[in-house]
């Protein structure tokens, strides 16, 4: 089902840009009902004019001192300070943000990540000190994005999905979409290098063919009654989904909904022909080789079962969240203000 099969599997960043600070301010006009003390208020949490120096002295010192800055979003004319000053605020609201959230969820960061947090600033002492940054404020802030780290990172343990979203969207799904399936894949890499022949013509080296016999070789071994994991080490790499994303490496097992398995595989390799094959291959049976243009790959299905279960159901969950993040998170902010006449008389020191 095409519009069924559109949602994208993403990883969130670790800071997720919340809202544009500039929109809420064409809302609400110059004015402020915030007095000289007060930046910004969120719902009816106030945030202070040294708070949020304080902030800046933390962006500071995280680059180095420099003012990283991006003057595609920015009006023209606008002044390099001014630039980052803005864009400190949008990541201070950021922050604050997740902290109400955090709050809301009863979040908090463990104990060995609040250790990660007071060691760091022991190792750092001078260099936070040298931009006047008390510890206080310091190990605040540097917890802070430990916590929208630690939500963003695996947002489906802490973000609900609106009520009916999940079930809307399963209910649609037929055919092998609403299947789930696991398994493991194993991946051989070639080089189909052109050389130039003694009368000029281009011909491959060899390569491809020598490897196409290794992965022959090794299905050969699974087929033979050693197991996939086993026989698998012989080979060059194994495919592995990490948050969300892929990486190279070791691999336990695979799990995909079907409505994402061409998105999943497809994502690494840019070739769905391996999902293509694992969809139609029998539980406990090996998919045929699969050659990507660049590697021989072939799976071992080891499950395959009607509906979205398991694994399979967490990836669904995590796709749809990725798909509606930002309007979640902003649903938890009812009102804001931000008090620009204190913004523009701010100065980095």
């Amino acid at each position: 089902m095409e519009k069924k099969t559109s949602i994208v599997v993403i990883v969130i960043g670790v800071v997720v840009l919340i809202a544009v600070i500039l929109a809420f301010a064409l809302e609400s006009g110059s004015n402020s009902s915030l007095d000289s003390n007060e930046i910004l208020r969120i719902n009816n949490n106030l945030y202070y004019k040294d708070e949020f120096e304080d902030f800046i002295r933390y962006t500071l010192y995280s680059n180095n001192g420099d003012m990283t800055i991006d003057t595609e979003e920015h009006a023209e004319g606008a002044t390099e300070e001014s630039i980052f000053i803005s864009e400190c605020l949008d990541n201070f609201y950021t922050l604050k943000t997740y902290e109400i959230i955090a709050e809301k969820e009863n979040i908090t960061l463990a104990s060995g990540e609040i250790d990660e947090v007071n060691n760091e600033y022991e190792s750092n002492k001078e260099k936070i000190e040298s931009v006047g940054l008390s510890q206080d404020r310091y190990t605040y802030f540097a917890s802070l994005y430990s916590l929208v780290n630690k939500i963003t990172s695996n947002p489906a343990e802490y973000i609900k999905l609106p009520d009916g979203v999940y079930d809307s969207y399963v209910k649609e799904l037929s055919g092998d979409d609403a299947k789930s399936f696991t398994y493991r894949i194993m991946q051989v890499g070639y080089t189909e290098e052109e050389v130039s022949g003694e009368s000029g013509e281009m011909i491959t080296s060899g390569d491809k063919a020598e490897k196409q016999e290794f992965m022959n070789s090794l299905v050969a071994r699974v087929k033979a009654g050693e197991t996939f994991e086993t026989v698998a080490e012989s080979g060059d790499t194994r495919i592995i989904s990490s948050n969300g994303g892929y990486t190279v490496g070791k691999s336990a097992l695979e799990y995909s909904a079907g409505v994402l398995l061409d998105q999943k595989i497809g994502m690494f390799t840019g070739n769905t022909d391996l999902s293509t094959a694992i969809k139609k291959t029998a539980s406990g049976e090996l998919t045929e080789i699969i050659d990507t243009g660049n590697a021989f790959q072939v799976a071992l299905v080891e499950g395959v079962e009607d509906g979205i279960v398991g694994g399979a159901k967490d990836e669904v969950i995590q796709a749809l969240l990725n798909e509606s993040y930002t309007e979640i998170i902003n649903s938890y902010i009812t009102d804001m203000e931000v008090n620009y006449s204190v913004l523009s008389r701010i100065k980095i020191q």
